[in-house]
């Protein structure tokens, strides 16, 4: 790579990234591959299950090729489910974190050496650390980049925490694995990029000589904010629920936060939004008054839009949350945790409101609820921060900068 040429960028995805996705990663990766194939020569291979919709159409004019590879689904009767969890003990039992094993493909791994065989990249950049697993050991003139957009160790420490009884075993030996898998790979790459100066500390933590970079991600901010309805009065929870901390965080609504807001005000109802709902959240919302789990949308929009207020109760998880950042950036009365709102220099009372306890929610949310022009007047401004501080366009600034680097350390 000749400095000052465009960069042939090679990224591996764990699914297809779409501009309309379903969840937050898959949105983000589609902007972040939108920018920089307008100034380097792109290409993407990516992983499909067989429910998900495949690489969003405007991705493959913008790179130079895209490869889909089938990722085995996880199935829905008794025998799949028994094969899912085999598979699983099958990977802690060689050391590997239960999650890497899941996204492990013979199949890619086949199609990526055939890809390198003709298509020489400068850099790989494999986006989720699940994606490590195929280039820490890859041996060529390329550089390897490393988008965390979660650490793996943080992750999983969390769910020996929160774990009880057999799952407590069961996690404890993917946090060894974890701990293992992780602190090799980003001590081999050449650059691991964190959203969060929060992940970027964990990860440091964890392998003090990686080389760790932070770029924060960001979200398309419209000329206007939403319109902020009167009624029904709703508030709006989205999630891709196959992520534990969204589980959390929807059962504590249903079970705790929404209970008080009903008491005190009858006409609300909870929508709760995303792909993978568990059967625990679908049995707690039969059992909740005026609770609706939506499952998967094609468009979040109009469900945002019709939105009285949106909330962020997570007390799990890292990284930047997308939910977040959409809610400011359409200009939507905004309650959340300080964890929802990490990486964000937001404002409370000002911005969006912030809330901890679950009384401090409800509490939020009946003030917002009784108070449509406090609704406005948060909402206004959640725009107005959004307008000056999210920028796709400086996230590919930093991705620029970052790949100037490399350009010098690969010609040392």
């Amino acid at each position: 790579m000749t400095p000052g040429d465009k960069a042939r960028i090679l990224f591996l995805a764990p699914f297809p990234p779409r501009l309309d996705g379903p969840h937050g990663g898959s949105r983000v990766l589609a902007e972040v591959l939108c920018r920089l194939s307008a100034t380097h020569r792109a290409a993407l291979m990516y992983l499909r299950s067989g429910a998900e919709m495949p690489c969003d159409p405007c991705l493959r004019s913008l790179c130079e090729f895209v490869e889909e590879v089938g990722r085995p689904g996880r199935g829905h009767s008794r025998a799949d489910r028994y094969r899912w969890w085999a598979g699983l003990a099958r990977s802690l039992l060689k050391g590997q974190p239960m999650w890497v094993g899941d996204w492990s493909v013979p199949a890619f791994r086949t199609a990526l050496e055939r890809v390198l065989a003709g298509w020489k990249p400068d850099i790989i950049q494999a986006e989720y650390h699940i994606m490590g697993q195929y280039v820490a050991d890859l041996k060529g003139p390329w550089c390897h980049v490393l988008t965390e957009y979660e650490p793996g160790v943080a992750a999983a420490a969390e769910r020996f925490r929160e774990s009880r009884g057999i799952r407590k075993m069961i996690y404890r030996a993917d946090l060894q694995a974890w701990q293992r898998y992780e602190r090799a790979l980003v001590e081999r790459i050449d650059r691991v990029v964190a959203f969060t100066e929060r992940d970027r500390r964990q990860i440091l933590d964890l392998a003090p000589h990686a080389r760790v970079a932070r770029i924060p991600i960001a979200a398309h901010v419209p000329e206007r904010p939403l319109h902020v309805p009167r009624g029904p009065l709703n508030v709006l929870f989205i999630g891709n629920f196959v992520h534990p901390p969204n589980v959390d965080a929807s059962l504590r609504l249903m079970d705790r936060i929404f209970p008080l807001v009903r008491s005190r005000c009858e006409s609300a109802e909870l929508i709760i939004l995303g792909d993978g709902a568990t059967s625990g959240m679908l049995k707690r919302a039969q059992r909740t008054g005026n609770v609706r789990v939506a499952g998967r949308v094609d468009d979040v929009k109009p469900w945002i839009e019709r939105a009285s207020v949106m909330v962020a109760p997570l007390r799990l998880g890292g990284g930047m949350r997308v939910k977040v950042l959409e809610a400011l950036a359409y200009g939507k009365p905004l309650i959340a945790s300080s964890l929802a709102v990490e990486g964000l220099e937001v404002a409370n009372g000002r911005d969006f409101l912030l809330a901890e306890s679950d009384e401090e929610f409800a509490g939020n949310i009946l003030d917002l609820l009784r108070n449509p022009a406090k609704r406005d007047t948060l909402a206004h401004n959640a725009w107005l921060w959004a307008r000056a501080n999210l920028s796709w366009q400086k996230t590919a600034e930093s991705y620029e900068r970052l790949y100037r680097e490399l350009e010098i350390a690969c010609a040392v």
